[in-house]
């Protein structure tokens, strides 16, 4: 399993680069797509209180070390294709043992959600139904 991550890149944007990157990155790897995921946190690249986010962005890559061998391929890769979308880049690549990965699936459910098996989630807001806002006392009982 390789994970990359994107430290100071909007989640949005890191989903959608996943969607197009996935099979290109997937080969450089010479893996199965499934084998290869993006990890987006909800966070901000800060610098002396500043806000970073998409100026300077970390991309961290932990992989089994027998990658190791085509990690100038993928950190090329990741700078041609995230240029246009940050200004600096950071990529930093982190190598563990295979044998030193566990991976617990339950089997009663797919390994990754999909188009076939995710649903999207529609909100009705129903204008008419919304409720009075109170501006009486809510502490009237204690006032007592």
């Amino acid at each position: 399993m390789i994970t990359i991550s994107f430290i100071g890149l909007d989640a949005f944007i890191v989903e959608n680069y996943s969607f197009e990157h996935t099979l290109k990155i997937s080969s450089l790897y010479q893996i199965e797509p499934k084998h290869l995921n993006f990890y987006a946190p909800a966070c901000a690249f800060l610098h002396e209180g500043i806000d970073q986010t998409s100026w300077n962005i970390l991309i961290r890559i932990h992989a089994p070390k027998t990658y190791q061998k085509v990690e100038k391929e993928i950190a090329n890769y990741l700078h041609n294709t995230l240029k246009d979308l940050t200004i600096n880049q950071n990529i930093e690549f982190y190598y563990y043992e295979p044998s030193s990965r566990y991976e617990f699936l339950n089997d009663e459910y797919p390994r990754y959600l999909d188009k076939e098996n995710s649903y999207e989630t529609i909100i009705e807001i129903d204008e008419e139904d919304e409720e009075e806002i109170y501006d009486g006392n809510i502490f009237e009982e204690l006032d007592k």
